[in-house]
């Protein structure tokens, strides 16, 4: 694969500050040349045209060497009174004060003094040259100092700028920590009392079905019934303190998960059930929600299975793919008599559609030959291998 090259209009913006001083610099020489030819009032020789033109290309090596191009600068206006100028001038002086304000806003104080320091030497030097007073040496001293403290007020701002940048960031983090603390510390109050009010009359439901067992010592079918209602109940309350414990952020062991698939299958094998489990790919991390979201596909297609087939052989495939982990159970569909079958409420695929909506995946399901097959997916976002590999279970 070829590489990509960059995009003309980045270019040009990583590179224009370059071409602004360049084109700077060329318009410092083309003024000055024009104020030369245009300015009859004082003769002055071409010679006098060095300066300037000195100028100008220092100008156009500021964003590279911002302090040599102020020193070189600001040591030109004696150039100009030894090559026979006057002084130097107005674009000449405008460069300089420029070159001289841009040192103070990009380098530390104390090196861009350095500057200040050979521009004010000097200029004092040009006016003790160029008359007896030192009055214009003086005024130019203080447009160097003005120029340099603008300098000094761009560089405070720049700086306070990019601290206002940084505060705003971390506010930004701050304030999505607290929002996310706010949902978390939310989310485990309604779970305190989704358990605090339906845990507790399940627990009380449990012990009556529990009494009236003991109360039918006589009827044995009955107390069958009762026994599979007393675990159901019992599973229910387990379910509600595990549900409880996942919206209170728990240890990545603590919710169902495909790495402990073999857990929820080893109920129904022991009972008879030929269930084969499947792994492809590399393992990956999932999020709890998506981790349980399958896990719970798979406890419901076994259900389906045991009350439409009763111990149907089930095979269980999950495949971890480039992008996405994908859960297939399939049956044959041959009956075989299991002792938990029970009529089927008609639910179970709504439920898991519904689930796996919730959890950013899909769920298709259909028959297959005689039997039942079920594909449940969710998409991947940051692949995380864990360390187990391939592995096939009978």
């Amino acid at each position: 694969m070829g590489s990509i090259a960059p995009a003309p209009h980045s270019r040009l913006t990583r590179h224009a500050p370059t071409l602004l001083f360049v084109t700077g610099g060329a318009l410092v020489i083309a003024l000055s040349l024009a104020e030369f030819l245009l300015d009859d009032r004082v003769a002055v020789p071409p010679q006098a045209l060095i300066p300037p033109i000195v100028v100008g290309v220092v100008v156009m090596l500021a964003p590279r060497w911002p302090l040599t191009a102020a020193i070189v600068a600001a040591l030109t206006p004696p150039l100009n009174l030894l090559a026979g100028a006057p002084g130097p001038g107005g674009v000449q002086l405008l460069a300089i004060l420029l070159l001289l304000g841009r040192a103070a806003a990009v380098l530390p104080a104390r090196r861009a003094a350095w500057a200040l320091g050979v521009g004010a030497a000097a200029a004092l030097a040009a006016g003790l040259l160029g008359s007896a007073a030192l009055w214009e040496g003086l005024f130019t001293v203080s447009v160097y100092v003005a120029a340099f403290g603008v300098g000094l007020l761009v560089r405070r701002e720049r700086a306070q700028s990019q601290r206002l940048r940084e505060l705003t960031v971390e506010l930004t983090e701050q304030r999505e920590t607290a929002a996310a603390a706010a949902v978390m510390a939310e989310r485990a109050r309604i779970a305190r009392d989704v358990h605090d009010s339906v845990a507790h009359q399940v627990s009380v439901m449990v012990l009556q079905i529990g009494g009236l067992r003991r109360l039918l010592p006589e009827r044995p079918d009955a107390q069958e019934v009762l026994r599979g209602l007393e675990g159901v109940g019992r599973e229910a309350v387990d379910e509600m303190r595990r549900v409880v414990g996942l919206m209170r952020e728990p240890a990545a062991d603590e919710h169902p998960s495909l790495s402990r698939l073999d857990r929820v299958l080893a109920p129904l094998r022991d009972a008879g059930m030929p269930i084969g489990l499947e792994v492809t790919g590399d393992p990956v991390a999932l999020p709890p929600l998506q981790d349980t979201a399958l896990v719970r596909v798979v406890q419901e297609s076994l259900s389906n299975i045991v009350r439409h087939a009763g111990a149907a052989a089930t095979a269980i495939e999950v495949a971890y793919l480039a992008d996405a982990v994908r859960v297939t159970v399939t049956d044959d569909g041959v009956f075989r008599r299991a002792d938990g079958a029970a009529p089927s409420s008609g639910h179970g695929v709504r439920i898991m559609r519904e689930r796996m909506t919730v959890a950013g995946g899909t769920l298709s399901a259909g028959p297959l030959g005689g039997g039942w097959r079920v594909v449940a997916e969710v998409p991947l976002r940051d692949r995380e291998a864990a360390p187990t590999g391939t592995a096939v279970v009978p």
